[in-house]
């Protein structure tokens, strides 16, 4: 055999291996390596996987496939900083329902065959460089949902109009590119907001707010680009590159001699097997298009045929979906049905097992301040919540939207205690997690009624938005926001340390309340008090670290511990149900009872000395083993009959550490009596009363009733403060002087009695140095008052064990 004939065997022989190479990668993986080779640079290394090596596209980086199949379903390479084009082989894959090409550097226009992507259902290629004019054939995408976003690139010439042939649900994102002429007046493109144009100088016509002088001509194609939108010399570049890698890989498989004819039977066997699968997909994918309609509301009753029927007007857009309102006529003289309907987009076969289990959780919670569920829509492309429709708007709206009414202080305390109960229920029901509470999330009716809604959207969508779980102490904090946000009337983004951080610095250094109050509710000065706690217990809330917020039972209990002055709430039962005025009864007295006198007491003292303990063995006789440190203020109220006058004593538990000083300070303003709270057994906590003391009478009235309180006397085997000293202090300060143990109840009704009915006898008396006369049904506010007798040590100090 000639050397001539041998190099021809040789060189058949190799153009067969590279045959049988090629033939054994799919045409998805084809594709992809297509666009890998179309990529000059990869600083993130995020391609890098993609080899020729690897048979199967399927664990290769940003690949996502339909593991019953084999198939390309999703690719995701956003944020990589890829530079390149995008080739006209991304058209093969056929089963692509997911490309996201956002924030690279690819450039170029699109490749028209991207059109022939029929199973795309999101397509993101925002914050790149794409040039060229969009796709005609963009319309042909018929299973899009949610956002086609094509922003922030370099698109020119006209919008084409078959883009209005694009699904309704489907919003377009067009903004910051170079698109000229009228936006065309068709189809979903009139359904679209201005903001999906803006950013687009000569561009005009509705919804832009442009007017149109005259219809624009497109802008030609830039000059110097090729069809594919690289240089001639870039693109010889790489395929020079690619044709180096094949020749590599065809010499190492010079050897191979026998699967020349094996890669053949291998072809045919796959293209049979392929056409047996296209086949079979199709018809699994037709079947999986049939959803189920739930009805979970026993009044409702529509279907899906009458609400896809019915007249709808979009109420809103954002990652969650599109909002609709929609109205079904009641027909012979019934009132027409009205519901809102959320479209939530996309959905996988793959999740769809426990994602049935979330909408049947959603189903089961219900409560008067939650937007109650009325039925839903699950496909393996669509899904759809049908809820009740509250028509007032949102308390975003109430608040910042302009032309309306501001609201009053007492529908701002109704709307924030009926939203907290809502929030409530969510938490306790099952351990839920809202995930996004905001005031655009709190609905109104027409009566300001608060409804919460979105409850378990972030459960429905992709999470990995949100950066990272969220959790009952997020929804702790985005409440406490909300409660700024009612009582400020500003935004939190508008400040540049976030609404929270304004307020924590105005109590801290005792500025004005003027500064940061809403300045529609300065009028209301009778509503101060009530104003000033619930500041506080948003900033309980607001804490930044999650261990020191309280609980929402917390937070709603003392909300409703707030209450309005006759002359302020007009219909105190639209403000708080019938339901929640019995369970607040059992926290100390009738709502409907005359009250004679408000007594403000204060609770002072080093952290961890029993002070809540305290609180709670009086108000509520209670005692919690696992109680922890209070935060910021807390207070709650108990009525007692004193000479036959109903008092109701409001007792301010103040957060005893060092950093919360400059917060309690300001609630020393105001109150009529005080109690200096030390741990017999901590020496330390008893040496920082004179401290404390100080501190007190630099805020409060002079002559406030002011007494000593020995805590924990149970520990007397641990006693580090002895009795005479303490003793010798209330006798030198002028104090009355107790001993209490809040875990055996020793003393505590006693201390709590003494200070309230010195505090009573001194009013009953009227002895009112300032004004002379005490008015009834109010607070002292610390008025100066003649305490008789308070030179008389003797009778004052005494030790109770």
């Amino acid at each position: 055999m000639s050397i001539e004939t041998l190099l021809r065997l040789i060189c058949c022989f190799t153009i067969s291996v590279c045959i049988s190479l090629t033939s054994s990668l799919s045409s998805d993986a084809l594709a992809l390596l297509a666009l890998k080779s179309a990529i000059s640079e990869d600083p993130r290394n995020a391609v890098v996987s993609w080899s020729y090596s690897d048979l199967s596209p399927c664990k290769w980086a940003g690949i996502i496939c339909d593991e019953t199949h084999d198939r390309v379903t999703s690719i995701s390479l956003s944020g990589n900083y890829l530079k390149g084009y995008v080739p006209s082989e991304i058209g093969a894959l056929a089963f692509l329902s997911s490309l996201d090409l956002s924030q690279n550097n690819f450039s170029g226009p699109l490749p028209q065959q991207i059109t022939n992507l029929q199973s795309l259902v999101h397509l993101d290629i925002s914050s790149n460089n794409f040039s060229g004019s969009l796709p005609e054939g963009l319309s042909n995408l018929g299973n899009l949902r949610g956002t086609l976003n094509l922003s922030c690139n370099s698109f020119s010439g006209s919008i084409p109009a078959s883009l209005g042939r694009l699904p309704m649900t489907v919003s377009l994102d067009l903004r910051r590119n170079n698109l000229t002429g009228e936006i065309p007046q068709v189809g979903s493109l009139l359904n679209q907001g201005p903001t999906a144009f803006s950013g687009n100088p000569l561009l005009c016509g509705f919804p832009s707010t442009t007017l149109c002088a005259e219809r624009q001509n497109r802008n030609p194609i830039k000059p110097g680009v090729s069809s594919n939108g690289l240089p001639a010399s870039e693109k010889a570049k790489m395929k020079s590159g690619m044709a180096t890698t094949v020749s590599v890989i065809c010499g190492v498989s010079v050897a191979a001699m026998g699967m020349v004819f094996v890669s053949v039977w291998l072809m045919k066997k796959r293209r049979k097997m392929e056409e047996e699968k296209m086949v079979r997909e199709k018809a699994e994918r037709e079947k999986g298009q049939k959803g189920k309609f739930v009805v979970v509301d026993e009044g409702f009753g529509l279907e899906l045929e009458d609400l896809l029927r019915a007249s709808a007007y979009v109420l809103g857009k954002g990652r969650n979906g599109i909002v609709y309102k929609v109205v079904v006529p009641g027909g012979s003289g019934r009132e027409p049905v009205v519901a809102a309907v959320r479209r939530l987009g996309e959905g996988s076969g793959e999740t769809r097992a426990w994602r049935m289990k979330d909408f049947e959780a959603i189903a089961k919670v219900k409560h008067p301040n939650i937007v109650r569920l009325k039925a839903y829509y699950y496909a393996s492309d669509e899904k759809l919540l049908v809820s009740q429709f509250v028509g007032n708007g949102s308390l975003h709206n109430a608040l910042h939207g302009s032309g309306i009414t501001p609201l009053s202080w007492a529908a701002r305390l109704g709307i924030a205690q009926g939203a907290a109960r809502g929030l409530m229920h969510i938490h306790e029901s099952r351990k839920h997690v809202h995930g996004s509470i905001k005031t655009s999330k709190i609905l109104l009716d027409r009566d300001l009624k608060p409804y919460i809604s979105g409850f378990g959207l972030p459960r429905l969508v992709a999470t990995s938005l949100a950066g990272g779980k969220s959790t009952q102490k997020c929804d702790v904090y985005s409440f406490g926001v909300v409660l700024l946000e009612i009582l400020t009337g500003r935004l939190q983004e508008s400040e540049g340390g976030g609404v929270e951080g304004l307020v924590r610095r105005v109590f801290r250094e005792e500025r004005p309340l003027s500064e940061i109050i809403d300045p529609s509710l300065m009028h209301e000065i009778r509503a101060k008090p009530q104003i000033v706690a619930m500041f506080h217990i948003a900033l309980s809330c607001s804490e930044i670290d999650p261990e020191l917020r309280p609980k929402m039972r917390m937070v709603s209990f003392s909300l409703d511990c707030i209450k309005l002055d006759d002359k302020i709430m007009k219909n105190r039962d639209d403000l708080i149900g019938r339901e929640d005025r019995k369970a607040m009864s059992n926290f100390g007295g009738d709502f409907n009872q005359k009250i004679d006198y408000v007594f403000k007491v204060v609770l002072i003292g080093d952290s961890a000395v029993g002070k809540s303990q305290l609180l709670s063995r009086f108000a509520r006789n209670e005692f919690n083993l696992e109680s922890k440190a209070t935060i910021g203020v807390e207070f709650q109220t108990k009525s007692l009959l004193i000479d036959q006058k109903t008092v109701k004593a409001q007792i301010w538990d103040t957060a005893g550490q060092e950093r919360y000083r400059a917060v309690t300070s300001a609630y020393y303003r105001g109150a009529v009596g005080a109690m200096l709270v030390y741990d017999i057994a901590k020496r330390q906590s008893f040496d920082h009363m004179a401290r404390w003391l100080e501190e007190l009478r630099g805020h409060a009235d002079k002559n406030i009733v002011i007494m000593l309180i020995g805590n924990k006397s149970d520990l007397g085997t641990l006693r580090a403060v002895p009795t005479e000293d303490a003793q010798e202090f209330a006798e030198r300060e002028n104090l009355y002087f107790m001993e209490t143990s809040a875990l055996q109840a020793t003393n505590v009704e006693g201390a709590f009695m003494t200070i309230l009915t010195e505090i009573y006898r001194i009013v009953s008396k009227k002895a009112l140095a300032a004004n002379g006369e005490y008015s009834k049904s109010s607070s002292l506010k610390g008025t100066a008052i003649i305490v008789s007798g308070q030179g008389e040590t003797q009778s004052k100090s005494g030790c109770c064990t």
